[in-house]
């Protein structure tokens, strides 16, 4: 009984004070859900409005970004009201992460940027010298000379521009004057010989130092005469020069010619030296060989010095009549013992045979038949 009496007590007490608090807690939640998304997009769109505003990026591109990056950073943003220390931890980090990112993309975006793209006021300090142009991104004095800087103008942006990229010569551009706006697209210079010299943008000849000038028609045509004439040179020059390559050309051919016929003059010489030592070389072999059939050979005769009719019938003489004291005609006999055959006919009329030996020597020219058969 007690305790219900408690009970009781305690809600008469604060039961108002109870409904009043949970009626609270359940408005300010929404409210608070609330207030976060219109944070968020507010965020978003000033995030997204800044970046466009200086820029000029596309608004919708701007804000595809931002809210594909943001989408982590909202998640950790609910970490910083965490009770774990180790998500607060995370969740301010990442915030700064994201804090340092869009300020760094900030400066990358404006580093190079002269004027709002909003609003067209300057976004550069400057103070300009006969050598260079420095430019800053406050209002202030020039640390190098101390001249005050002004806000950069258009003019002075495209000088700084032109210390930038220094001017490039061109020849024979494709376009004298912009197709949209009519206005020059090359500027000129011309020399004291009157040749006229292109360069693609607005500066300074790099050898005399004066300011180039916006090209005019007239200009342009003058140029365009200047560069038909310099191109027939040039055409000129190269047919003269492609005439002396043919000179040299035919001069190298006849000289290549002239060296072939050295060449093959030589070479017919080389090889009729070569044949005519082999010529000399075969008559001395023939020479020695002769001069060995000679030690071998002799020429000899036979002469009959008998009184009969003989009829010699042995090797080189066969078949030959010898009458008493004829001699028959000289042949090569091998030196050595030479057998002869020799017949006749008796008083009978009978044939009659008998064999002569002689010994051949290098001095033997006759064989004499003496024998009476």
């Amino acid at each position: 009984m007690k305790g219900e009496n408690q009970f009781s007590y305690i809600i008469s007490k604060y039961g108002k004070m109870l409904i009043l608090l949970g009626l609270l807690i359940i408005i300010a939640i929404p409210m608070i859900e609330m207030m976060y998304v219109f944070g968020v997009m507010g965020l978003i769109d000033y995030v997204s409005n800044k970046v466009t505003n200086t820029t000029g990026v596309n608004q919708y591109l701007a804000k595809a970004i931002i809210v594909a990056l943001m989408v982590p950073l909202l998640v950790s943003a609910k970490w910083t009201f965490s009770l774990s220390s180790q998500k607060r931890i995370k969740g301010y980090s990442v915030v700064a992460f994201y804090t340092v990112i869009f300020y760094m993309a900030m400066f990358v975006l404006t580093k190079d940027q002269w004027f709002n793209f909003a609003t067209g006021e300057s976004m550069k300090y400057c103070a300009m010298n006969p050598e260079s142009i420095h430019c800053f991104d406050k209002p202030g004095y020039d640390p190098e000379t101390g001249q005050l800087l002004v806000p950069a103008t258009p003019e002075l942006a495209a000088i700084k521009n032109r210390y930038k990229h220094p001017t490039q010569k061109v020849v024979n551009p494709k376009d004298y004057f912009n197709s949209a706006t009519g206005d020059p697209a090359v500027w000129y210079y011309e020399t004291p010989d009157g040749t006229i010299e292109l360069f693609d943008h607005p500066g300074f000849h790099p050898q005399s130092g004066q300011a180039l000038k916006p090209i005019t028609r007239e200009v342009a045509a003058k140029y365009e005469k200047q560069e038909a004439k310099r191109q027939e040179q040039q055409q000129l020059m190269e047919e003269h020069r492609k005439q002396q390559a043919r000179i040299e050309e035919e001069r190298m051919r006849k000289a290549n010619e002239q060296e072939n016929i050295r060449r093959a003059a030589a070479e017919r010489s080389v090889r009729e030296q070569i044949e005519a030592q082999e010529r000399l070389r075969r008559a001395q072999i023939d020479e020695a060989a002769q001069l060995a059939r000679e030690k071998l050979f002799t020429s000899v005769s036979v002469q009959n010095k008998s009184s009969i009719l003989i009829k010699l019938n042995s090797g080189e003489f066969s078949g030959i009549y010898l009458s008493p004291g004829q001699i028959s005609e000289p042949k090569n006999l091998r030196i050595g013992t030479y057998t002869l055959n020799v017949s006749w006919n008796d008083i009978r009329g009978q044939t009659k045979n008998t064999t002569v030996y002689r010994n051949i020597t290098q001095n033997t020219s006759v064989i004499s038949i003496t024998d009476k058969p």
